[in-house]
């Protein structure tokens, strides 16, 4: 078993003023840790703002991921799930949530889990997330985003998150699709003239008088 033997600390010493910043700050991090990464004996990589720790099989693949032009949310963002216990309002609803995204757009996401289940909820913030560090924090409140081919959610800008106390968040709802409704079959006419509290015994006979007949 390995066992480490020292910590090598990275940190952007200029403060990121704005969205760009502070991802060019993390990108230059980024692409320092993954060579040092390379270079040495290395365990792991751990991304304090996220509190993510990869391995340096999966941080290697973050750094190629930046390099070829995609921001390596793994490796900056961690999503988390909550339980109905870590709500701090009355909604009876599990859910996720983001950790290291305030550092680039001063807001983490926030979702509920709809009909579809956690996992779905985890690929709808991981999408968002992605479009928001490749294009910049730049969503209105009350709007409406697609998220695939068969998800629609809107997006609320919310001061005060439901697992995320205390700090700004974006919050996802997802549009749960209408139902249609399906006209019921037809019955016959001997279906139709049978009361409803009529007695099992009594519906056995006529049926089988119907089908003698």
């Amino acid at each position: 078993k390995r066992q480490h033997q020292a910590h090598v600390v990275l940190s952007n010493l200029v403060f990121a003023n704005g969205f760009e910043e502070a991802v060019d700050a993390a990108g230059s991090v980024t692409l320092i840790a993954g060579v040092l990464n390379e270079l040495t004996p290395s365990l792991g990589v751990y991304w304090a703002n996220g509190e993510t720790l990869l391995p340096n099989d999966d941080f290697d693949a973050m750094t190629e991921m930046l390099i070829t032009g995609d921001p390596p949310v793994g490796a900056w963002i961690n999503i988390h799930d909550h339980t109905d216990g870590d709500r701090t309002d009355d909604a009876a609803a599990a859910g996720v949530s983001t950790l290291g995204l305030d550092s680039f757009c001063g807001r983490e996401i926030e979702s509920g889990v709809s009909s579809s289940g956690l996992s779905k909820a985890r690929d709808r913030v991981l999408a968002v997330t992605a479009d928001i560090l490749r294009n910049g924090p730049g969503l209105a409140d009350n709007s409406t985003l697609k998220i695939g081919e068969d998800e629609t959610i809107t997006v609320n800008l919310a001061e005060l998150g439901s697992f995320r106390t205390g700090q700004p968040v974006i919050r996802l709802t997802p549009v749960e699709p209408e139902v249609e409704q399906t006209a019921p079959e037809p019955t016959s006419p001997g279906e139709q003239a049978t009361a409803s509290d009529e007695p099992p015994l009594f519906t056995r006979r006529r049926r089988a008088k119907q089908f003698a007949t």
